[in-house]
């Protein structure tokens, strides 16, 4: 803890005492929360019209250059409720693909 720290918590443990100590933080709301009826419109535009879309496209297709807020926390919840896509699984190399990719010296 820095100097200037220290007695910024000494100072306010003087005037406010054990309550001045706690963080003020602590128990309000983010002003970046995503309002519940948004999210709420969100989860049902995946579920009713985007049926089968990744949760990047979907991403892409809500992402809109005029507006301020991020949809991070919006595409949080589809993958939190288990509504997001899941992602593309990795297809085993054919023997062919092996061959040349030991040939380049590269690891599979």
């Amino acid at each position: 803890m820095s100097e200037r720290s220290f007695r910024r918590y000494r100072r306010r443990y003087e005037e406010e005492g054990l309550e001045g100590l706690f963080d003020r933080r602590l128990g309000k709301a983010s002003v970046r929360r995503v309002p519940v009826d948004r999210a709420e419109w969100v989860l049902e535009e995946y579920r009713i019209r985007h049926v089968g879309w990744t949760v990047k496209h979907f991403h892409d297709h809500l992402r809109d250059p005029k507006t301020q807020r991020s949809v991070q926390r919006e595409l949080t919840n589809t993958t939190e409720k288990g509504i997001g896509g899941t992602f593309a699984k990795r297809q085993p190399c054919t023997p062919t693909q092996t061959l040349a990719l030991d040939a380049m010296g590269a690891g599979v």
